[in-house]
């Protein structure tokens, strides 16, 4: 199925080569309309980058899995696009291809999306005479890989962090196959430092990465609430997907530590849904703090600002983080925030002077932290007031694409 939206009214036209100006981003990930928090970070990308002055265009490929079942991300494949209109985007085209469900048999699923994904940005990029494939995730590589060699075009791939996946990278065929991809392409982009080692160890390289932070959108009517006062009860907040890696876990075995040494004017709220849900339930009753936690499930991303609105502390304790967008718009809408040493928020949260970082799976670590927040909240102020500063000054989508474009035009000047 192939869905086309234009973003204006002009003719896709043919041309012979390629032109510089011209960029075709090919994602897995996209909303279904503007404004969805799935896979929005990568279509905010794509319009700051054409809100620069280049021709932006979107191929996106999800798989279709029959037998998945109706969960999670599984679930948002199966929904089709909603013919929308994504201003300032040139051209939007929407493929899918067939995989089988949970890495079970990798090279089908990867044969599949080849013979998908290739003719179709192959025809989009002779038709748009796009200088530059821009590709989201090692999935999509290889096939831009081989577009590029046919067409002239230059590649860069975003790795958005490591695919935890059971069996994801297993199999020797599959990391042989995103390796040689990674290898070729002109740019290998990483959102955050951390993912630099393992991608290292799989590529072989490093000559090729350059680190360009996501940026990040705050609503205009969204105020930087009065935070962290003597005698009201102190709101803490997480917004995340609940799954392993993300610390949800380690927050409510601290909080269950600050429970038991008297320190109870507190509540905590969960935004986000996923897997691990059940379980994080069940150890908040066990250790008898339920009264005190709220799971929301997932809200729509215009409804996550009133939450943050509400709140005091964003605390995210995440040891699989490569940058982290959920702690820039927790921090602008002047939250006190709070990550892991050594993760993605690390690139912007200085220890108590931007937010706190803690140790990573460390809930006595964290747990002090949240005893000293509790215990005198104004002392930490001046710490919110300062990465409040940081997060609206430094990380809009706007120096994204500054950052982004720079690197599109070092890759132009290399001799082919």
């Amino acid at each position: 199925m192939t869905v086309r939206l234009e973003g204006d009214a002009r003719q896709v036209g043919e041309r012979s080569m390629p032109d510089r100006r011209n960029v075709v981003t090919v994602t897995p990930w996209f909303p279904n309309r503007p404004g969805e928090r799935e896979g929005n970070y990568v279509h905010d990308s794509a319009a700051a980058v054409a809100a620069s002055g280049r021709n932006v265009s979107v191929l996106v490929s999800r798989p279709y899995r029959p037998f998945a079942g109706r969960s999670g991300f599984e679930a948002k494949e199966s929904i089709p696009f909603d013919n929308p209109s994504f201003p300032g985007l040139r051209h939007v085209e929407f493929v899918r291809h067939l995989s089988v469900p949970r890495n079970l048999a990798p090279g089908i699923s990867d044969r599949n999306l080849d013979a998908v994904l290739e003719p179709a940005l192959n025809g989009l990029v002779r038709r748009l005479s796009a200088g530059i494939i821009h590709a989201h995730t090692e999935s999509m590589a290889p096939a831009a890989i081989s577009v590029a060699r046919r067409t002239g075009a230059k590649v860069a791939v975003t790795l958005h962090g490591i695919n935890v996946g059971k069996r994801f990278f297993d199999d020797s065929k599959r990391r042989e196959r995103f390796r040689s991809a990674l290898n070729a392409a002109d740019r290998v982009i990483l959102v955050g430092e951390p993912l630099r080692e393992f991608f290292a160890d799989l590529i072989g390289r490093t000559d090729h990465f350059r680190v360009v932070p996501n940026g990040f959108v705050l609503p205009s009517n969204v105020a930087n609430p009065s935070v962290l006062e003597r005698g009201r009860k102190l709101e803490l907040i997480s917004v995340s997907n609940l799954t392993e890696g993300k610390g949800i876990e380690v927050t409510i075995q601290a909080l269950g530590q600050v429970w038991q040494r008297g320190l109870r004017a507190w509540t905590y709220t969960v935004v986000g849904d996923g897997p691990s849900k059940p379980q994080l339930r069940r150890l908040a009753q066990s250790l008898g703090i339920d009264t005190n936690v709220r799971f929301t499930g997932a809200v729509p991303h215009e409804h996550v600002y009133a939450c943050l609105a509400a709140a005091d502390v964003f605390v995210l304790p995440s040891y699989r983080e490569a940058f982290g967008i959920a702690y820039l718009e927790a921090m602008a809408a002047g939250l006190l925030a709070i990550g892991v040493r050594g993760q993605g928020p690390g690139a912007f949260i200085s220890d108590e002077v931007t937010g706190l970082l803690v140790a990573p799976r460390d809930p006595d670590d964290l747990g002090l932290r949240l005893t000293d927040i509790l215990s005198d909240p104004t002392k930490f102020r001046g710490i919110a007031a300062e990465g409040s500063r940081k997060a609206r000054s430094g990380y809009t989508w706007t120096r994204h694409a500054e950052v982004l474009t720079g690197v599109y035009d070092e890759m132009l000047a290399e001799t082919p």
